[in-house]
Order: C-alpha cells, then sequence, then structure tokens
C-alpha cells in the first residue's frame, strides 16, 4: 500500500513533492521496523534530497517566524536518521554519512538564512545583479506556491519545471559574479566540508535528538530527548557516540555553570564540575579525534551553547585549552563560508585604550532601553577605569595581516 501510494504521489504531484518525500519516509520507517537495512537506507536517502530541495527553495522567502516554523515540520524526519544510524544499524558507513550529512544541512539553517538576508546582499551587488536578484526571489515564490499545492494540474507541474530551471539559471550566473551571492548558495556535502578541514584539526558536531523505534508500539516509539557527537576529521570516515540523557547532561551544564561563574565559590568546586562535565561530553570526544589532533572544530547544540570548552578540565587535571585550540562554529557548514573571504567595503579599524576622562569631551549619545531611544551622555559623569594593557593588544593587532 505505501508503494502503490508512493506511484500516485509520483504521478499526481511529481517526483520532488513534499508528499513524496513523506511516503518515502513511511516506506523507509517500515522497512526498518523489518530490519531490512538497504531497502530503508534507499528510501531515506531519497526522501532527504527531496526535503533538501524543498527546503533550499522555500527559505528563501517569509518571515523568521516562518521559516523556523517550516524547519521544524523537518525535525521527525532528522530525529529518524540519526536514531536509524545509532539505534539500528550502528557500524553501517552509508547510515553514518547520511546521518552527518543530514546534520549539516539542517542544523542552525534559519540562522544561516537569516545571516544572509537578501536586503543586506542586495547592496554588494552590481544594477544588473540586483536586477537578478530580484527575479530570483520572485521566482522561489512562485515555485513554492506551486510545490505546496496538493492539486496540481498538468499545466502547474509543468509551470514549476520551468520556474526551477530559469532559478538555478539566475543563481547560476549570480554565483559566478558575485562571491557574496555564491557564499549563500553552497552546495553542503560531507566530501565539501571534509574537504574545508585542516589537516591537525577535527570537527566536534553535537546535536540533540529524540531516539525514535518503529518497532515499539505506537505509544512509545519516541524516547527521551539525547545529545549525540559526530566527529570528522580532514581524512576517513566519520565517527560518531551516544552522549546519553539530555535531561542528565542539562543538569550538569547547569552545576558547571553555578559553580564557575559564581566568584564566591573555591576553585576546586568549579574545577570538580568542569571535571564532571568533560568525563559526560569531552572524554568521549576525545577517543573519536585520536592523538593527532590539536585543532578543535566544536558546533554545539542546545545547552551546550553555554559552555566554555576551553575551561573544561580533563582527566590529567588540565584544562582543555592547554591542549587544544578551540573554534566555535555554529555547524560544520560554517567551514564551507569560511573558504571564500567576504570583500573588504573598508580597511580594519582598531579602538584600543580609550582616554575616557580627557577634558572637553563631547556628549556622545546611546540607546537607551526603552526600545532604543537615543539620549545624550556626558563623559565626564561616567566614571571608567582605564584599560592601558588594550594599548598592546591593538598595536599587535595592526601588525596582523587582516
Amino acid at each position: 500500500m505505501f508503494q502503490r501510494s508512493l506511484a500516485i504521489y509520483e504521478q499526481a504531484l511529481g517526483k520532488n513533492h513534499p508528499a513524496v518525500a513523506l511516503s518515502l519516509h513511511n516506506l523507509a520507517g517500515l522497512y526498518w521496523s523489518q530490519n531490512q537495512t538497504e531497502p530503508a537506507l534507499t528510501r531515506f536517502i531519497r526522501a532527504l534530497d527531496i526535503k533538501e530541495t524543498n527546503l533550499a527553495q522555500n527559505l528563501v522567502t517569509g518571515s523568521e517566524e516562518d521559516k523556523r516554523a517550516y524547519l521544524k515540520t523537518f525535525s521527525a524526519s532528522t530525529n529518524r536518521i540519526i536514531s536509524f544510524h545509532l539505534q539500528f544499524v550502528l557500524k553501517n558507513t552509508e547510515a553514518t554519512r547520511l546521518a552527518l550529512t543530514t546534520i549539516l544541512r539542517r542544523k542552525g539553517r534559519v540562522l544561516d538564512t537569516l545571516s544572509q538576508n537578501l536586503n543586506r546582499l542586495r547592496q554588494q551587488l552590481s544594477p544588473a545583479d540586483q536586477e537578478r536578484l530580484t527575479r530570483l526571489s520572485a521566482l522561489r515564490t512562485q515555485a513554492a506556491q506551486i510545490a505546496f499545492n496538493p492539486n496540481p494540474t498538468d499545466q502547474q507541474r509543468q509551470q514549476l519545471q520551468l520556474l526551477n530551471t530559469q532559478a538555478e539559471q539566475i543563481e547560476t550566473e549570480l554565483s559566478r559574479s558575485n562571491a557574496a551571492f555564491a557564499q549563500t548558495t553552497p552546495k553542503v556535502t560531507l566530501e565539501a566540508v571534509q574537504k574545508a578541514i585542516p589537516a591537525n584539526a577535527a570537527l566536534v558536531e553535537f546535536i540533540e535528538y529524540q531516539p525514535f523505534n518503529p518497532k515499539a508500539p505506537l505509544s512509545q516509539r519516541w524516547g527521551s530527548p539525547h545529545y549525540a557527537v559526530y566527529v570528522l576529521t580532514s581524512t576517513g570516515e566519520p565517527r560518531y557516540a551516544d552522549l546519553g540523557s539530555i535531561s542528565e547532561i542539562d543538569a550538569l551544564v547547569r552545576q558547571y555553570r553555578h559553580a564557575t561563574l559564581d566568584p564566591r565559590r573555591p576553585i576546586s568546586e568549579a574545577q570538580a564540575a568542569a571535571r564532571t562535565l568533560d568525563a559526560k561530553i569531552m572524554a568521549p570526544v576525545r577517543q573519536l579525534v585520536g592523538n593527532n589532533v590539536n585543532h578543535l572544530l566544536i558546533a554545539p547544540d542546545g545547552q551546550l551553547n553555554l559552555v566554555s570548552f576551553a575551561a573544561l578540565v580533563d582527566e590529567k587535571n588540565q584544562y582543555l585549552v592547554e591542549n587544544y585550540l578551540i573554534t566555535y562554529l555554529t555547524s560544520g557548514r560554517d567551514l564551507l563560508r569560511l573558504q571564500t573571504a567576504p570583500p573588504k567595503a573598508n580597511p580594519p579599524l582598531i579602538v584600543a585604550n580609550p582616554t575616557f576622562d580627557k577634558p572637553g569631551s563631547s556628549p556622545i549619545q546611546i540607546a537607551s532601553a526603552d526600545r532604543g531611544n537615543l539620549r545624550s551622555i556626558d563623559l565626564a559623569t561616567l566614571k571608567f577605569t582605564p584599560l592601558p594593557a588594550t594599548a598592546i593588544e591593538g598595536e599587535t593587532i595592526a601588525k596582523w595581516d587582516c
């Protein structure tokens, strides 16, 4: 019956319609429940490719609230593929790669979209490219309206194909003529991300997920949320670990933050809390990265975004910062964007060691708390502690090639 419904959806709605992806997910879940790994994996791959196509097209327009609501509809399929890997086919390389690819494509996607605001991008484009961008936005909007039509006509399906072809052509033209636009539409693949990882580094991708078991009774199929971590180096296959219950780890995060943020607490208490949290979330990571890595590219998730990983304490009672250079990312997808340096509109400006109490300082305007209304403040009425050491920092940075 699933196969028959899939054929009907494909014929009536087209091969990339969301209903086709949903039907494929249902079919994959059925094969999974019957312990048929390869048929399930094949359907998962195709379903996730369709969802990625729709996601790329439909996040172009709409408000932030719309984008978040739309991306939320993808959470169940994300949880399913991670569960399929970690709970069912743990050592299957293809399932491992599919799970990590899905995470790289989806994690922090709305934040990416908002930071790559088209209005801001438009200011960097030539008049001809601005016209192309306006046309692209219109085409994507039209395509989205047709793609989600539950009963499209043959004419509308043909129109959808034409709209997508025209949009792809404009994207190609914009990517060729403008590096900033090219950064907004990188194709996220495991191979591309791996290529961007330095030889001595490892991407540490944390993810929240809710375990799913299609073999369980309907009311018991969704388990309590877990944290998982995937590690990827510049060569080799991804490695992974299920870190356990989110509620347990989040409780350790709260203990760590209370111990480290309260200056009245003894340093030994902070170190003990840092050691306990490290044993839960970073000791497994060290086993996965091996001994040849000294640079961690950490992409946290959930409450782990509140953790200073550099201040965690390992089994040798050393802070992680003593053994690793740590770089924070929203997602490993950030590495693709960092490959291309954005054009510099102006030379860097360094402000250091300001003279707060210089006589004759003019009043300045600052934003107050009442919705950004400006009010004048006389610097003479404010008391700031001098920061002479920042002069050294400024002079050092000035020597860098920024």
